[in-house]
Formats: structure tokens, sequence, C-alpha cells
């Protein structure tokens, strides 16, 4: 019973020990956790300000990339602690602190990234000038070195993605100003207005993409040095200066500096290389295209003015060639040397005109050095080309009319009504000679009457003996008027003409055989000389003379046939039948 009694008093003991212990360890386990809820609500409002300033911007992500891997290093550190840590207090501020870094740092790239764009935008707006386009990247790169004297981890490989956003922006312009420049050269104005003045009526702040481009213009002077015709500068000059002019044009683009990342960067080497954005022209295919389509547009403006220049050029002829050598080359033709008259007058339009030079775009050639002295040349020589075609013109037409007027007279004096067959044959001949000759000689008066049409316009100081083509025309009328009635009347009288003809050709042919057999008969063959004699010479002088007379005399009778047989009768009967 006493130890029973013993027994719960130590149990009461115990019981009234254990309730003071659990208190107080209840107590200090309260005020623990509530120490602990506050480190674990600034934990978490860290970790949530750094998954923010993470994730809110991807592209600076790589700027802040090294900041990131410090907080996550804090953050791996702090994964083997226990809130009853005395460590847990220092790593709570640590990590605060390393989270706040990246806030500031992440607003910070935030406010430089936007000044950024703003600049970057502004080079698709901006006057098309290198000073513009230079004050821009200028201010880009005071950015960008701000961030390098920041330390901002893989910044080159940022500023290179930064650098092609540039390029882009400013591959646009490029495109823009080649087609402006393009389109300045083949739409060129001496009086084009200047940038500037276009600006303004256009409106303040507002820009062409492309520019104005102010093509300078260049003038070639044609000059006569030395009796010799020249151009000064010559033509490919102007080559080299519009395509000097276009290449800088293009350089104002090409030529500006690409965003550096280690300005101010010691101890690193930058590889060597172009620093400028001089690939950007071949870059893209458009690029290549809108460049080749302006030196195409140079060339045209170049060979159209070569061309022109050249026709003066040609006028060192003028001075070169020689009267002899047109005459030669020319011949007695009348119908090259009218060609050649209309040739020299339509030629002649070149040099007689008010300008003084011709425009072909930028290109002047200029004229005025040398006009008043080619368009006295050149009529020197039209004088002198047109006096001689002139005087082979009135031989021509004064030969003419004298073989028309005589043919004519021979017509009419002749007629198919003669009592001589031989006569009658020879007037059906000569008729149908002329016949022949009528389109030639139609021919001929149609250029007599072109040619006369041209001296008259080209202002020809006829001779008083001139004849006129009226004249000719009318001696043409009479000769076609009397030829066209001779030939009638000989197609009226075919059929007697045969039936004379065939007549004379038989009674010639019988007076041949007569007379064919009378020199049979009486040919002095009689064989009564001796052989001897003949050979000592011993024949009578009686005999020689009695035979040489019988040569003679059929001799004169064969020819009397002869020249009837060839009489053209047989000729005549062709076109009668």
């Amino acid at each position: 019973m006493r130890s029973y009694e013993r027994t719960c008093q130590k149990v009461g003991v115990i019981i009234v020990s254990l309730s003071l212990s659990l208190a107080f360890l209840l107590n200090i386990m309260v005020s623990g956790h509530v120490t602990e809820c506050c480190f674990v609500r600034q934990f978490m409002t860290n970790i949530r300000h750094y998954f923010v300033q993470v994730e809110e911007r991807e592209s600076i992500a790589p700027l802040v990339a090294g900041l990131k891997k410090e907080v996550q290093t804090i953050i791996s550190d702090g994964i083997a602690l226990v809130w009853e840590s005395y460590k847990l207090d220092p790593y709570v501020q640590k990590l605060a602190e390393g989270v706040l870094n990246l806030q500031e740092k992440v607003d910070d790239l935030m406010a430089i990234e936007e000044r950024i764009d703003v600049e970057v935008r502004a080079l698709e707006t901006c006057a098309y000038k290198r000073e513009t386009f230079r004050a821009i990247l200028d201010q880009v790169q005071k950015y960008v070195d701000q961030l390098n004297l920041q330390s901002y981890t893989n910044l080159q490989m940022w500023v290179q993605n930064l650098d092609k956003r540039v390029g882009e922006k400013l591959t646009g312009r490029l495109v823009a100003g080649m087609k402006a420049w393009h389109g300045a050269l083949i739409n060129y104005s001496s009086d084009q207005d200047t940038p500037e003045e276009h600006a303004t009526e256009l409106g303040a702040g507002f820009f062409k993409p492309g520019g104005e481009p102010n093509i300078p213009s260049q003038v070639h002077d044609v000059v006569i040095v030395n009796q010799e015709i020249t151009v000064h500068p010559p033509i490919d000059k102007s080559r080299a200066i519009l395509t000097n002019h276009l290449n800088g044009y293009v350089g104002t683009i090409c030529g500006l500096s690409t965003l550096q990342s280690t300005r101010y960067t010691v101890g690193i080497e930058v590889a060597a290389g172009d620093t400028t954005h001089r690939g950007l022209l071949t870059g893209c295919g458009e690029t290549v295209t809108t460049y080749s389509e302006c030196l195409t547009a140079i060339e045209d403006c170049l060979d159209k003015g070569d061309k022109y220049s050249s026709v003066w050029l040609n006028y060192q002829s003028l001075w070169d060639m020689d009267m002899g050598v047109i005459c030669s080359r020319v011949g007695e033709d009348l119908n090259l040397w009218q060609k050649l008259l209309n040739d020299i007058k339509k030629h002649r339009l070149t040099i007689d005109k008010m300008e003084t030079r011709e425009q072909f775009g930028p290109l002047v050639v200029d004229y005025s050095q040398v006009q008043t002295k080619i368009n006295m040349k050149y009529d020197t020589w039209h004088k002198e080309i047109l006096s001689r075609f002139g005087q082979m013109l009135g031989e021509s037409m004064g030969s003419f009319q004298t073989e028309i007027n005589k043919a004519r007279t021979d017509l009419e004096s002749s007629s198919l009504d003669t009592s001589s067959t031989a006569e009658a044959v020879q007037f059906v001949t000569y008729v149908q000679q002329l016949k022949r000759n009528m389109r030639q000689w139609q021919e001929c008066v149609e250029t007599f009457t072109s040619g006369q049409r041209i001296l008259e316009r080209q202002r020809y100081q006829f001779p008083n003996n001139w004849i006129y083509t009226d004249q000719v025309e009318g001696e043409w009328d009479a000769f076609c008027a009397i030829l066209k009635k001779k030939d009638s009347h000989i197609q009226q009288q075919v059929s007697q003409l045969q039936e004379r003809i065939m007549s004379e050709d038989k009674s010639l042919a019988a007076r041949t055989q007569d007379l064919l057999g009378e020199w049979n008969l009486n040919k002095p063959i009689q064989g009564n000389i001796k052989p001897s004699n003949a050979l000592d010479g011993h024949i009578k002088h009686s005999d020689i003379k009695d035979a040489l007379c019988t040569l003679v005399l059929f001799e004169k009778k064969f020819l009397k046939l002869k020249k009837e047989k060839s009489t053209d009768c047989d000729s005549a009967l062709i076109p009668l039948l």
C-alpha cells in the first residue's frame, strides 16, 4: 500500500514537470514559426520579382544572364538551409539584394532599349543625309558604350543582333535612295528644286525615303581646234562623274559605321574587318538589281549623248572632203546627185536651229562654238554641189531636148507611104527603136522634173539660157503624140508591108540566082593561057584587062545584091508578124 502511494506521487511529479516543459517548448516553437513565416514571405517576394524580371523581356535576357546566374547561385546556396539555421537571416538579405540589383539592371536596360528603339525607328523617316544617319547611329553607339561600361554579359552577341536590325532599316532606305537617284536621272530637269525647298513645299518634318538627289549637270562643248572638231571634255568623263555621284549617294548609307560592342574594353583584340555597312549593297537581290538599273540608266544617257555628239563630229568631213572625190563617186547619175542634195537638206536641220545645246538627262552637249562655222562651211559646200548638179541637169536636159526634137522631126519627115520597100522597112525599124527607148526617156523626164523641183526648193539661181522642164515636157508630149500616130499607121499597114517585103525577098532571091548563073557562065576561067606562059610572064595585057573588068563587074553586082539583102527585111518582119 505504501509502495503504491509512493509510485503515484512520483508520477504526479513527472506529469507536472512535463506540462511545464511542453508549455515552454510550445512557446518557443510558436515564436520560431512567426519568424520563419516572415522569411518565407520575403523569400517568395524576392523569387517572384526574379521571375518577373527574367521573363518580362526576352530581348535583354542575354545581357542579364550574368546577374541571373548570380541570383540562381544564391538560390542554390539556400537549398541546404533549414528554418532554424542562424544563416537564414543573412541569406534572405543577400537574396533580396541580388534580386533588387537584377531589377535595377533590368529597369535600366528597358529604358535604354526603348531609347534605342526610338533611334532605330527614326532611321526609317529621317532625312536622307549622311549627317542625320550618323547622328542617329552615334547616339545608338553611346547607349551601347554605356552598356559596355556597365559590363553586361553577351553584349557582343546582342549588339550584332541590334546591328542586323539597323541594317534592315538602312537596306530599305538604300533601295529607296537608289530608286530616287534613278528617277532623278531619267526625269532630269535643269531647274529641279533643291532638297530643302522640296521638303518645305511638302511640309515640315516630311522626308522622302529615298531623299531628293541633286545630280549635277555635265556640259560637253563641241569645239574646233586646228580645223578639227572635237568634244571637250570627252563624254567618258561624264561616266566617271555620274558613277561617282551614284556611289556617293549610295555611300550615304553604305559608308556608315557599324555598331561596336568593345570600344571601351581594354585588352580585347577585335578581329580586323570592314566596320561599315558597305555589305548592304550586295546583301540582297533587290539592292543589286536597283544598283544595276542605275548603271544601265547612266549608260543609256551617255549613249544618247555620244550618238548626238557624233552627228556634230561627222561634220569634220566638210573640212576634209574634195569636190573631185564627190564627182568621181557620184558620177553622172542624176538620181544619186538628187539623193545627195536631199540628204544635205535633211542633215542641215541638225545645225539650222535656234538652240545651241541639247540635253540628255544631266548630260548637256553645247555646240554654240561651232554652229556658225559649220553653217558657213555647210553653205559653201551646198552651193558648190548645187551648182554642179544644176550644170549637169541643164546639160542633160538640153541634150535630151535636142535628141527628142530630132526624133520628132525625123518622124514628121518620114512616112510608111514610100515606093521603096527598104525605106519603109528602115522607117519601121526606126519607130521600133524609138518605142524601145520610151521607158528610159520617160524616166529621164521624171528625173528632170524632180531635179528642177529640188533646185527650186534649194534656191538655185537658174541661168538665162536654162531650159525649164515645161519646155522639155512640151517637146516630150509632142514627140509621144507623133510617135503614137506613126505607130498606129504602121499597125494599120502591117499586112501590105509584109506582102511587099515578101515580094521583094522573092525578087531578090531570083535575081541572086540569075547573077550566080551568069557568073558561072562568064567568070574568067576558060583555061586558054598556057601554064608556061603564065609562069614566064608571057601573058597578053588585053587578056588581063578583060578578066579584071569581068571581076569588077560581077563584084559590083554582088555587092548591090548584098546591100539589098542586108536591109533589115528579115528583122522588120519579126515585130510585124
